[in-house]
């Protein structure tokens, strides 16, 4: 479960990045 809420984090991150 754990994991799975780092990568959610990850993707979010990523896509802030990625939109700027």
């Amino acid at each position: 479960m754990q994991g799975n809420a780092f990568m959610v984090i990850l993707a979010m991150k990523a896509l802030f990045l990625w939109k700027d």
